[in-house]
Formats: C-alpha cells, structure tokens, sequence
C-alpha cells in the first residue's frame, strides 16, 4: 500500500516547482481577464424624480455612455541630478612650483613650504592631498603647505586633487628631493 501523507517526498519536492508555475500562470490570467472586464459598458438613467444613475446593466431608459480614451502625453526624458555637490570642473593643471624636482634640502629637519599651481581654482569643498613618499601628509584647501622634516635620503612628492566624496580628481607629476641631515 502507498503511502501519499508523506510531504517530503522526491516527488512533491520535484512536483513544488511546476506547482509554483501552474499557480503564477493562473492567478496571472485571473488578473489580465479581470483587468479587461473592467471596460465593460456604461449606461446613464434618470429616473421621475430626475436622479441620475450609472451602472454596468442596461434598463429601459438607459443610454449607453461611450467613454473615449484618456488624453496621455508620452513621458519625457529627465536630467538626474545629486544634491550632494555640482558637476567637477576639469582640473587642466596640478603642479608643485616649489620646490622644483631633484631639489636638495641641505637639512631635513628643518620645515619647508610646497608652492601648489592649480588651474582652474579649486571648487568649494574640494582639496588638495600632499603626499611624500605616497603616503599623505596634509589636506587642505591652501596653495601653500608646509613640510614639517624628513629623513635622509631621497623623498617623492606629489599632490592630488579630491571632491567633497574624498574621490581623486587629478594627481600631478612627482617631483624628486634629496633631504640631508646635519
């Protein structure tokens, strides 16, 4: 004798899947009948006392109601825009004036100052990166950063350009220095 209570059959487990299918197709056509019943025929009455009436069912006063199609206007196309900051200008150069490559720091423990040239000015909110040796050593919005020391030997500078998200825009050129200690 067979037993079908079980649940967990290889058969229901195979059977789940057309199941699913046969039901999504059902309730898919229930819906495209049920949306096109929807347009059925409209039929005015008024009745002795002059009330108007609307309904789906024709009656022996009743006139037929032709409905035309709704006016529509094709949909256009939209700009997106963010909130979060205007478009970035085109940063045409990022260069360090000063000090000039294979320069020589007589002492590198001595501060010194990086002179920056950006065209065109920053935007608000952007930043320019130092980096020696890529790591970064100062953020800010200046066109003067100062270089506390280094160590002996040779160093590589180079500047980088990022918007208010922290994404680099531009990276310039590095420019080789030479730090000796006394």
């Amino acid at each position: 004798m067979n037993d079908y209570t079980g649940l967990n059959t290889a058969a229901n487990k195979a059977a789940t899947p057309r199941l699913q299918l046969y039901i999504s197709r059902v309730v898919l056509l229930g819906a495209l009948t049920a949306s096109t019943l929807s347009f059925s025929d409209v039929y005015k009455t008024v009745d002795e006392q002059g009330q108007v009436s609307f309904g789906d069912q024709p009656s022996a006063k009743a006139t037929e109601i032709v409905i035309e199609a709704t006016n529509t206007t094709p949909a256009t196309q939209t700009r997106q825009t963010t909130d979060s900051e205007p478009q970035a200008p085109d940063y045409r150069s990022l260069a360090i004036s000063a000090p000039s490559n294979n320069t020589i720091i007589p002492n590198g423990l001595v501060p010194f100052w990086v002179t920056v040239s950006v065209q065109p000015k920053l935007l608000e909110g952007h930043q320019l990166q130092l980096l020696v040796d890529d790591q970064v050593i100062a953020s800010t919005s200046a066109t003067r950063i100062q270089v506390p020391s280094l160590s002996r030997g040779q160093h590589y500078l180079q500047l980088r350009i990022n918007d208010l998200a922290g994404r680099p825009l531009k990276h310039s050129k590095k420019v080789v220095l030479f730090a000796y200690r006394p």
